[in-house]
């Protein structure tokens, strides 16, 4: 870690089985009858590690289902212990209406005082079930979710009754889940211990921070949900005596400047081939190569950019050091010749002094050419859960409702509503939090990976 970087990290740790039903409910809780809220834990990656807390911190305290009791009879003002939710929800609208078994359609003379994300009970209805939209005025779709149309068909008991309606206030976070990173191990080390669930020794988790993408040695299940960009650069220090002060590489496709070309960033990590900084337009001054830990994305997409392993010109242990970390470097007073690939998201935020970001091929590090792609050395950042392939099994529904590739980090702003606490729409505060982190959001696009759709996320899979 740099000098004086703080790690925010939550504080809440476990992760529970979802739970809907009382019978499910901790020992000698009443419980609301709703869902009650889980633990999501998620592992790896020290580069998004500091963003994914923010973004926890919106998921986490957004609106939901009501988890103090109200409009109960005989009215109480006692909560619910085991943080489960209220079912139904405060009443809104009870009509008369018909439902078929098999079908996701009610048919009523009106839907008065009913609106989309609305809970549903009645004859056959499925708990959990919800306004998904209306088909006419007259008819409305059953959905699973809060916020899109997954169909959810009535069952047994369907037929001609009355229909409870009952408001959520906002469809973000319905049963309160909290989510928290762990502190970082690397993007495939949280990958491994996703994988690993159950094993002895490997802690429990539900997804993992990864900013590298998918290998063809990761697990079986794996679902790699892109949502930001990133890129990772060269950083060296630029103060008087050292190798990048008053570079001025001309070397094509470099003009002028601190630039370096790929041909020569393989040379001086990965062949060794350039040794001293006046072999690229700088002062002579001997290059001492860093690089990052093994199971960093970091390390792992620059060895992919650099086309060798990046450790193959280190003079010793000692200069593999943590990913976007300046402490070793400052540590063994190498500043004036230290060469590190660093993120340009991370730099953005804790930058030493002195250091700078050098341009590859021409083009500088930047928010636009990152989002525009002319940047050579881009990357996607990646939330990874695992599916009912993995080795031993899926991760938690909460985890895929937040992180999934239509979870509640990739859903379009149409289906997001108002922060309380902003005025904003969630998306343009987690928009904010991207960009605030020094990171490029994903555009809205096809989802990809066999997955029908388009939102704010892109996916691939094993």
């Amino acid at each position: 870690m740099n000098i004086g970087r703080l790690v925010r990290v939550g504080v809440a740790a476990g992760a529970a089985a979802f739970a809907a039903s009382a019978g499910l409910l901790p020992a000698g809780a009443t419980g609301g009858g709703g869902p009650v809220a889980q633990q999501i834990i998620g592992s790896g990656s020290d580069t998004t590690q500091q963003m994914m807390d923010s973004v926890d911190n919106l998921y986490r305290f957004s609106d939901g289902c009501s988890s103090i009791p109200s409009g109960s009879s005989p009215p109480t003002t006692t909560p619910w212990l085991d943080f489960s939710c209220q079912a139904p929800d405060p009443v809104s609208a009870s009509l008369t209406g018909t439902s078929s078994n098999g079908s996701a359609t009610v048919t009523m003379s009106d839907t008065t005082g009913v609106a989309n994300g609305d809970q549903v009970s009645g004859p056959g209805v499925q708990p959990n079930t919800f306004v998904g939209s209306f088909v006419t005025n007259t008819s409305i779709f059953l959905s699973s979710s809060t916020w899109q149309n997954a169909g959810q068909p009535a069952g047994a008991g369907a037929g001609t009754g009355t229909f409870t309606f009952s408001h959520i206030r906002t469809t973000e976070n319905y049963a309160h889940d909290s989510p928290r990173q762990a502190y970082f191990l690397g993007s495939s080390n949280g990958i491994s211990q996703l994988c690993k669930q159950g094993q002895p020794g490997v802690a429990s988790i539900d997804f993992a921070r990864s900013s590298r993408a998918l290998k063809n040695t990761d697990c079986a299940g794996l679902k790699f949900v892109a949502y930001a960009k990133d890129g990772i650069s060269w950083e060296a220090w630029s103060q008087s005596g050292s190798g990048a002060f008053g570079m001025n590489n001309a070397t094509a496709p470099c003009a002028s400047g601190q630039c370096l070309t790929q041909a020569q960033l393989k040379a001086i990590f990965v062949t060794c081939s350039i040794t001293n900084w006046s072999q690229v337009g700088g002062a002579s001054v001997p290059i001492h190569v860093y690089t990052a830990q093994a199971g960093s994305g970091t390390r792992s997409t620059f060895d992919g950019f650099v086309g060798g392993s990046s450790d193959a010109c280190v003079s010793g242990p000692d200069h593999i050091i943590p990913e976007n970390a300046n402490s070793a470097i400052l540590a063994n007073g190498d500043q004036l010749n230290a060469i590190f690939p660093f993120s340009y998201g991370v730099w953005t935020q804790q930058s030493t002094a002195n250091t700078i970001l050098g341009a590859v091929d021409g083009v500088a590090v930047s928010d636009t050419s990152i989002g525009d792609g002319s940047f050579p050395w881009s990357r996607n950042l990646y939330n990874v859960y695992c599916t009912a392939s993995c080795p031993n099994g899926a991760s938690s529904l909460a985890a895929a409702n937040y992180v999934g590739e239509t979870g509640w980090i990739c859903k379009l702003g149409s289906a997001h509503s108002i922060n309380p606490l902003t005025g904003r729409n969630y998306h343009t505060d987690l928009y904010f939090v991207y960009t605030t982190h020094g990171f490029v959001p994903m555009p809205g696009g096809a989802i990809g990976g066999g997955v029908s759709g388009a939102d704010y996320c892109r996916l691939t899979h094993t």
